[in-house]
């Protein structure tokens, strides 16, 4: 039993705290999904190293966001495939952008809330 108004106002204030955490990794979560698929569609559309350009912009602006949501570790790799499509003979293209394509997938599994992802 609560006897103590500055018990309930504690209490109070650590379920505020744990609802805004929750709402926080929830919106991180979306956050990640909504933009890995905006970047896999956008890849999806590229056939050659010119086509990059376009994607270039939605790719830069995206893993800018991600460096507060993600390890620096992953938007380095990330990043190094990317970049390596670059100077890629156009023969080997197709290849490299199926390698980023699979990173950018495993993005929201590797990212998500679960006692797995903690552990």
């Amino acid at each position: 039993m609560l006897h103590h108004k500055g018990e309930i106002r504690h209490l109070i204030l650590i379920a505020a705290l744990m609802l805004v955490l929750a709402l926080i990794c929830a919106g991180s979560e979306i956050y990640l999904n909504l933009s890995c698929a905006s970047l896999i569609r956008e890849l999806e559309k590229t056939e050659n190293v010119q086509d990059l350009e376009e994607f270039d912009k939605t790719f830069d602006r995206i893993t800018d966001g991600w460096l507060l949501l993600l390890s620096h570790d992953e938007t380095d790799r990330l990043s190094e495939v990317y970049f390596h499509m670059f100077s890629c003979p156009q023969e080997e293209f197709e290849q490299e952008k199926q390698v980023l394509l699979h990173f950018l997938r495993l993005i929201p599994d590797r990212t998500r809330l679960s006692l797995q992802n903690i552990l």
